[in-house]
């Protein structure tokens, strides 16, 4: 019989309580003294615990950043990987659309965004993890999506991955414009879901599949 290694053990619920008192710290941290000036010092200090602790969950300062980065993105994701093969693309692009204007609309994830690009220029490590593919995981998200539905012939993109950025570029528009310029006002539903069904419809212009297109994919044509 194949031997299994064992499992490690689910997290405590005071490792986790401790987890989440680290994250919220740092994310108030950074948003304060800016990633650069924040040192997990500070983060103990805020949090309680101990700087083996913070090391022993997050093994640095840019990995908890990573962490920070990656809860932002989970609720965006949820709606992407939710997808499956009997939704529509141009259903499912719209709750994705929603689901990631609603997010990056939040006055408090504007403002800690817009403290993170203004200190990434300056910074060569915040910059590096901002373009990484650890500060992408809703790009990575989407890609899969779209390459998923290019293999089914739903979409017609040679490369889903710039394909994914115009969509969030189209999706974020003029009302995230808004709010990183200090726009106060909260646009109205209305407003969002006009947004992201012009946003849906230009994208859909540009990239629909064609019938039998995902056909002639899987069956090239035998050259005599």
């Amino acid at each position: 019989m194949p031997h299994h290694p064992p499992q490690a053990p689910p997290p405590s619920e005071r490792t986790e309580q401790r987890r989440r008192a680290i994250l919220d710290a740092a994310s108030a941290l950074f948003l304060e003294k800016g990633y650069a000036a924040t040192t997990l010092a500070d983060v103990v200090a805020r949090s309680g615990g101990s700087l083996a602790t913070v090391y022993s969950l997050f093994g640095s300062k840019r990995g908890l950043f990573e962490v920070i980065l990656r809860e932002h993105a989970n609720p965006i994701i949820e709606s992407i990987t939710l997808a499956d093969g009997s939704t529509d693309p141009e259903s499912r692009l719209l709750a994705i659309g929603r689901r990631y204007l609603q997010q990056i609309l939040d006055p408090r994830y504007v403002a800690w965004w817009r403290a993170m690009c203004a200190e990434a220029p300056h910074i060569p490590e915040l910059r590096d993890i901002l373009l990484s593919k650890e500060g992408g995981p809703v790009m990575q998200s989407l890609t899969a999506y779209l390459k998923a539905q290019s293999k089914t012939g739903a979409l017609d993109i040679a490369d889903t991955e710039r394909a994914a950025g115009q969509f969030f570029e189209l999706v974020r528009g003029r009302l995230y414009r808004r709010a990183l310029v200090g726009d106060t006002g909260r646009p109205r539903p209305a407003e969002i879901d006009e947004q992201v069904r012009s946003a849906v419809h230009v994208f859909l212009h540009g990239y629909a599949g064609h019938p039998g297109r995902a056909r002639q994919r899987r069956s090239p044509r035998r050259l005599s």
